[in-house]
């Protein structure tokens, strides 16, 4: 079973702008290892297993989808790391299936 998180952005525009950066910045993470389109997995092991993921991210057209299975401490780690990326250049807001917020 997964859990399901959405990264709004406040400023819709800084999101449409910056899609090639956000890609770079995942592809740039320890745990990448596989994209497609706009559709990025990252996972605790390198090997490649298209049934096994720890964590996808879908750069949708107004937020970012977080589907997650398992966030071992790399993973982690690694998701912070983005988040941190992304509130350095602007507001987000982190949330559940169901509306509330995450203090990621």
């Amino acid at each position: 079973m997964s859990a399901e998180f959405y990264i709004i952005f406040e400023n819709i525009d800084w999101y449409y702008s910056n899609k090639d950066k956000i890609k770079q910045k995942i592809m740039s993470l320890n745990t990448f290892i596989y994209h497609t389109n706009d559709e990025f997995w990252l996972k605790e092991d390198k090997q490649f297993n298209d049934l096994y993921f720890d964590i996808r991210l879908f750069l949708d057209d107004e937020y970012i989808l977080l589907e997650i299975t398992m966030h071992p401490a790399n993973i982690e780690k690694d998701l912070k790391e983005f988040c941190n990326w992304l509130r350095l250049h602007t507001i987000i807001k982190i949330q559940d299936e169901d509306f509330n917020i995450s203090n990621w």
